[in-house]
């Protein structure tokens, strides 16, 4: 069973890796799976199938969060690789799970809000010296948050 390796996740992005099996295992491809909450076989969602080509790393990714369909960014999630010999799937259950802390910047740009079905809106606040108006972000303050510039 293959072990994913973390290469990176920022910006609500995740890739990684793990060691593909000799085909002559008879596994012909992996599907990729995706938890947030629990870590159980009925939590998991397909996220992509990669072919086995035998030997190597198989790579994975990049996946935005909301193509694993990731609902809260800010959360740990789960991943598994699970073997598939042809188009038999083998065990969620014994196939083992990477936890994946949330992402160093955690959130999503607006072309991944878009990819959710979500509009985004826009804060827009006023400069009373000047009267133009200026972009707003949330941003963490300490034990809250606050609009900046």
């Amino acid at each position: 069973m293959p072990t994913i390796v973390q290469d990176s996740n920022a910006n609500a992005i995740w890739s990684g890796h793990f060691a593909a099996d000799p085909l002559s295992t008879g596994i012909t491809s992996y599907q990729i799976l995706a938890a947030q909450g629990d870590d159980q076989p009925s939590s998991y969602r397909y996220v992509d199938q990669v072919s086995n080509p035998g030997a190597g790393n198989v790579s994975l990714g990049p996946y935005t969060y909301a193509r694993m369909y990731l609902i809260n960014p800010t959360r740990q999630f789960f991943l598994k690789a699970v073997p598939m010999v042809g188009s038999q799937v083998m065990s969620v259950a014994a196939a083992p799970t990477l936890v994946v802390i949330q992402s160093a910047v955690p959130g999503w740009n607006i072309q991944q809000t878009l990819e959710q079905g979500m509009r985004p809106t826009l804060l827009v606040g006023v400069d009373p010296v000047s009267g133009l108006f200026y972009p707003m972000n949330v941003v963490a303050d300490g034990g809250g948050f606050k609009l900046s510039t």
